[in-house]
């Protein structure tokens, strides 16, 4: 049996307040003992059994040890069944139950209808269930699709061999907002740190909301007060574990409407400066064997070369702005791109066909597409565009889902650099991840994507909105032909101007997503 993943006790609580939150009842501990006595039950189980248990005994000892044991003031059915089964799928396994069939099992539990060894046996028959239906619908949809047949060829594998995959040097970081607090995830290849951070959820998603705001408003001064505020809550309580890491790179793992939030401009009001200043930040859409694998070899810079599509004619209308929408600064952006590394091709406006892109794409480690994308849930109607579609010449519309079949294992890096995401307050991010997740499925190692909707347009100074973003880009690209990482490209062209134009409205609208080598 390889290493195990157990239920802590700061989880355990963590699970109990969600209960509580969604169904009701007393929140609190009876018996801090009893709790310990029931999450401990599993291990002794395994320590000390004459021949190894099988993960449903496992499983069952935690349901019986907090069931029996009553260590919650109310909920503890609800909180064993939840911790069984994140214990189940923390080491690659499931439940196969109905509902009913659910609520009945712990009834029976709780009452002695049901022993210990006829919940194990009770579990084992539903995990095996659930196997079956699964393996079943794998082969079916891998002998329809090759391209993502993988995708069911793994379990999740265990926390220890997660670590493993991750980068040395590197320290993902994932905030988990809860109705009281925040807790905050810490892991390395060494070790994984839960800490505690006394913020509700709804003080954190209004300082998320005000600071949504603000970034999209470079006339806004306010921006590092709110910055400074979420500093304290998402940084501060493990300020000190991130330095005892001391990474050369973080990774960010954001939930709900963390997600708009760009980490690396929070500001931190006693050093004066936002987290940039002191490490690349790249983002990951989960922790996962292939979300955290490194490359085993390095690519040839040489070999480097782009497609990069932009500002397809004829021009959408916009029914908001009522204008046409004009994306010049696109078209610099593949100019440069196109000169910064050898063999990339250029197709522009009418040129820039859904045709090229689709019979193409697969030749090319970077795809640079200056279209319009659409990820708003209900779609893009002031452009007349499906949600979770790129736009491309003659108004043609390609949907994202459609990305495994493209081919895309080669592919180091794709850009969108003018999408449309969600406006909505009470909007979750999902649409940023879930992109970014399929096109890493798709074979993509990394994604570049925008927080918000670029302003076309817009001026500063002597420059416009969109000049002074290419001029980012370029930067980016240039960086990385001359041997950088990813992350460290996209930091230090962030940082290049941040001096001229401080105001995180002009160098963070862009987040780097995956591999960060």
């Amino acid at each position: 049996m390889n290493q195990l993943i157990w239920i802590a006790d700061g989880v355990a609580l963590a699970i109990h307040h969600r209960q509580i939150a969604e169904h009701g009842g007393l929140e609190g501990i009876r018996d801090e003992g009893l709790l310990e006595s029931a999450l401990s039950r599993p291990q002794n189980l395994l320590a000390y059994s004459e021949s190894p248990p099988d993960m449903a005994s496992l499983a069952a000892a935690y349901a019986y040890g907090i069931v029996k044991n009553h260590p919650f003031v109310d909920g503890n059915k609800r909180t064993a069944y939840v911790v069984t089964r994140t214990f189940l799928r923390l080491n690659g396994y499931d439940l196969q139950a109905s509902s009913q069939e659910k609520y009945q099992i712990w009834i029976d539990l709780a009452v002695g209808k049901l022993s210990e060894e006829e919940l194990s046996e009770e579990l084992a028959q539903q995990i095996r269930q659930l196997e079956e239906k699964v393996y079943k619908n794998a082969e079916t949809i891998g002998d329809k699709y090759p391209e993502i047949a993988e995708l069911f060829e793994t379990k999740p594998t265990d926390i220890a061999q997660l670590q493993k995959n991750i980068a040395p040097d590197t320290l993902v970081i994932q905030p988990v907002p809860l109705r009281d607090k925040v807790a905050l995830f810490l892991v390395t290849r060494e070790k994984l740190i839960v800490i505690q951070s006394d913020t509700k959820r709804d003080e954190l998603n209004k300082l998320v909301s005000e600071y949504r705001s603000q970034l999209a408003d470079d006339k806004n001064a306010d921006w590092r007060v709110t910055s400074s505020k979420l500093y304290e809550v998402l940084i501060r309580p493990i300020e000190s574990q991130i330095a005892t890491s001391s990474p050369k790179n973080i990774a960010i793992i954001a939930t709900e409407q963390l997600r708009y939030i760009p980490f690396e401009t929070l500001y931190d009001k006693k050093n004066k400066q936002v987290l940039l200043k002191k490490y690349p930040i790249y983002y990951l859409t989960r922790i996962s064997t292939s979300s955290l694998a490194t490359q085993k070899t390095k690519t040839d810079r040489s070999t480097l070369k782009a497609l990069a599509l932009a500002n397809p004619k004829p021009f959408l209308f916009d029914t908001e702005k009522k204008e046409k929408v004009d994306l010049k600064g696109t078209e610099i952006e593949a100019e440069t791109i196109s000169k910064i590394f050898p063999g990339s091709e250029k197709y522009l406006g009418t040129n820039a066909t859904l045709d090229i892109f689709k019979k193409q794409a697969f030749r090319f480690s970077i795809l640079h597409l200056g279209t319009h994308g659409c990820f708003k849930r209900a779609g893009c109607p002031n452009l007349d565009m499906q949600a979770n579609t790129i736009l491309f010449a003659n108004k043609e519309q390609y949907n994202i889902a459609d990305a495994a079949l493209l081919g895309l294992k080669n592919t180091e890096l794709i850009t969108l650099s003018a999408c449309q995401t969600a406006k909505e307050a009470n909007a979750d991010g999902q649409e940023i991840s879930g992109l970014a997740y399929v096109l890493e499925r798709a074979g993509a190692k990394s994604v570049i994507a925008s927080l918000w909707n670029a302003p076309d347009g817009k001026k500063f100074e002597d420059k416009s909105y969109e000049a002074i973003n290419s001029i980012m880009m370029a930067e980016f690209y240039q960086n990385l032909q001359k041997g950088m990482s990813k992350s460290a490209s996209m930091r230090e062209a962030k940082l290049s101007l941040i001096e001229k134009y401080p105001h995180p409205y002009f160098w963070s609208l862009f987040i780097l997503i995956g591999d960060a080598n």
